[in-house]
């Protein structure tokens, strides 16, 4: 497996220079039960001609994220195997039965779904939503808050 993840310029072999950079990553992929680190991770990459400028510094941080922060850059191996980290974040796939509406996406913070309690649909008719059924338990109101798992 061979993937990348770049601070560099925009396209076209351009380099890019920081002046200012701090950032905290891990590289995941799904392994059909679970997330999981890339196995072997190195601070540059052989498949883009972009850049960044080598004022970029890159480390593995206390908590295992790998740190990119402004420094010298010396490219070459930055660790094997690290520990999955803790990630915030919960899957949410919402269906309207009525209107047919739908959408999924991963939620990492907490995030708040309108959804209207008087929905019409063709014909005139209209449907008085009373509350949600979510996760095995009844809401009521409009609103839905939905806060990420940490595991």
């Amino acid at each position: 497996m061979d993937a990348e993840f770049v601070f560099a310029g925009y396209g076209n072999g351009e380099w890019t220079r920081f002046n200012q950079l701090s950032a905290n990553l891990s590289m995941l992929y799904w392994n059909g039960s679970g997330w999981e680190v890339l196995p072997t991770l190195y601070d540059f990459g052989f498949d883009t001609e972009e850049s960044a400028v080598t004022n970029i510094n890159v480390t593995v941080s206390s908590n295992n994220l790998v740190a990119v922060t402004l420094g010298t850059f010396k490219p070459g191996f930055i660790a094997t195997q690290l520990p999955t980290p803790i990630l915030p974040m919960t899957y949410v796939s919402y269906t309207n039965p009525v209107t047919g509406y739908s959408f999924s996406y991963y939620v990492t913070q907490p995030t708040m779904i309108n959804i209207p309690s008087v929905v019409y649909i063709s014909n005139n008719t209209r449907y008085v939503l009373e509350g949600y059924y979510l996760n095995s338990q009844w809401f009521y109101g409009t609103t839905i808050t939905i806060t990420p798992n940490k595991n």
